[in-house]
């Protein structure tokens, strides 16, 4: 069996890097507080691409209309869907349960 080849995917997402000779070239002959700023910044630069990428999505969530769905599952009584909101607000902020969703 062959080796495996690194084709640049990751979550079937295909990531694009542009990374040319002359970089390598200087990655190869840092010492190590160069290198460790060097993937610092890298690592912050694919955090704020990442936060850019989901800005649309987080502020398309709504946390009130959210538990408006859920309130409408059946079984899902208001003790439930107050321990259902608690935890959509730790992870989103926002909604409080009303008793007449």
């Amino acid at each position: 069996m062959g080796k495996k080849k690194n084709k640049g995917i990751a979550d079937n997402t295909v990531v694009n890097i542009d990374f040319p000779r002359s970089q390598f070239r200087q990655v190869k002959q840092m010492d190590h507080m160069t290198m460790k700023r060097f993937l610092e910044n890298v690592y912050r630069q694919g955090y704020d691409k990442a936060a850019e990428r989901t800005k649309d999505v987080r502020e398309d969530i709504k946390p009130d209309k959210m538990l408006a769905d859920i309130s409408q599952i059946k079984g899902i009584g208001d003790k439930k869907l107050a321990e259902i909101a608690k935890i959509v607000n730790n992870h989103l902020g926002g909604a409080e349960v009303e008793s007449n969703i």
